[in-house]
């Protein structure tokens, strides 16, 4: 069992694993919202191989944590990963995304920023985590 490290107004964040790897692309790429990939960054569209070989992938990385945000019904609302770790000055990369519109505008996204931060510094023990983002982020 993979247990919620922390939840919020019925949403939680936990982990990925391997079980997640299909509803992780019929929940959030069929079709992906088109929002989400202009503040990404990232192609308009995933085949169904590309999405679950970037999962499964993801999982092994020994220089990733890979966190999902589920809403009270058990839907995987949105992603957050701690990546590129470099252990030996201590620092890495956070992203964050919020797939679902149902969970944009409540907070869930500061509340997310706010635990990966203090779990990057207190768990991890980093001493510095980037977060790169376009311009019309903002």
């Amino acid at each position: 069992m993979n247990p919620i490290l922390a939840t919020k107004d019925g949403y939680h964040i936990r982990l990925a694993q391997t079980e997640d790897a299909i509803p992780y692309y019929e929940q959030n790429y069929c079709p992906l919202d088109q929002e989400v990939s202009r503040f990404t960054g990232c192609k308009p569209t995933f085949r169904k191989d590309e999405v679950l070989t970037f999962f499964e992938s993801s999982l092994k990385d020994q220089q990733r944590y890979f966190f999902l945000v589920i809403d009270a019904s058990g839907r995987i609302v949105g992603e957050s990963v701690i990546n590129g770790i470099d252990w030996d000055v201590r620092s890495a990369n956070f992203r964050i995304a919020i797939f679902q519109k149902s969970a944009r505008g409540k907070g869930v996204g500061s509340w997310v920023t706010a635990w990966m931060r203090d779990y990057a510094f207190e768990t991890l023990k980093l001493h510095r985590l980037s977060l790169d983002v376009f311009s019309f982020n903002f």
